[in-house]
């Protein structure tokens, strides 16, 4: 079982590579999601950064690695996670939307 950030992402992994996993997915973020794709009739695909990396260090050649790769990239068009919003992100990010203010808890 792999829990990633709750109760925001939840992500259950059972199985094992020979026989097949089946992954779960829940939590706030996903029903959100799950929400939006039910109402406006789309969609999606999770995909996971590379183990380790998660939401992205600029590499010294300056390229992203984790999730931040990915929007770089064009490999996914959104990031649905709980994550900080440095301002090197900026540089790269369109647009920031924050659900939750976490100074508010």
């Amino acid at each position: 079982m792999f829990v990633k950030f709750p109760p925001w992402q939840i992500i259950k992994k059972e199985g094992n590579q020979n026989i097949g996993v089946n992954v779960t997915y829940s939590g706030l973020i996903f029903e959100i999601i799950n929400q939006l794709a039910s109402t406006l009739n789309f969609t999606y695909e999770v995909i996971e950064p590379k183990e380790g990396e998660n939401f992205g260090i600029l590499q010294p050649d300056g390229h992203w690695n984790g999730m931040m790769k990915l929007i770089v990239e064009k490999r996914v068009n959104q990031i649905s996670n709980c994550m900080s919003v440095f301002p090197i992100f900026a540089l790269w990010l369109d647009a920031e939307l924050n659900l939750v203010n976490m100074e508010e808890f």
